[in-house]
């Protein structure tokens, strides 16, 4: 589950509940640090919160590059890095929905934190936060503002392969 907006320079805007899923590799470094390369698709976006029948809508291909820190326990830390491309975006108001994909930019990069606990060998609950770098519109009329990427996921994780 993911619960996103948009910061910095957005105004009237609440969150938006979207989804996410993906998959990912975990490669050992040292007893207590893993890489976590991964692939996520991530609806996106945030609702006006003067017009509640106005959301934005946004589908991006993420690609974190994750660091784990587990010491023995079942609880970890993760921090990171992405980079993701967005692949749709739409607004939708009073049923009527526009395509807005050429007015966003076509990369994002953001910082990611997260916590998350071992539930089992193969299953896992995560909650991370990330928080875009960069400016998420393309339109000329806002330059100098900034419009980035605020998401809250929430994941269960399945280990296909060990």
């Amino acid at each position: 589950m993911n619960i996103s907006t948009i910061g910095g320079d957005s105004e009237n805007v609440s969150p938006k509940t979207g989804i996410h899923g993906g998959f990912f590799s975990s490669l050992s470094l040292s007893e207590n640090f893993k890489l976590k390369p991964e692939l996520v698709l991530s609806n996106q976006g945030c609702k006006d919160s003067e017009n509640n029948k106005l959301r934005f809508s946004y589908w991006y291909l993420n690609a974190p590059l994750m660091i784990r820190y587990q010491e023995g326990s079942p609880g970890f830390l993760d921090f990171g890095i992405q980079l993701g491309t967005v692949i749709h975006a739409n607004t939708r108001e009073n049923g009527e929905k526009r395509n807005v994909t050429g007015g966003l930019e076509n990369f994002d990069i953001s910082l990611c934190a997260g916590v998350g606990f071992d539930l089992s060998e193969s299953t896992a609950f995560e909650a991370r936060y990330i928080g875009g770098l960069t400016n998420t519109s393309k339109n000329p009329e806002v330059e100098g503002e900034t419009f980035p990427n605020r998401v809250f996921q929430f994941t269960i994780a399945y280990v296909l392969f060990k």
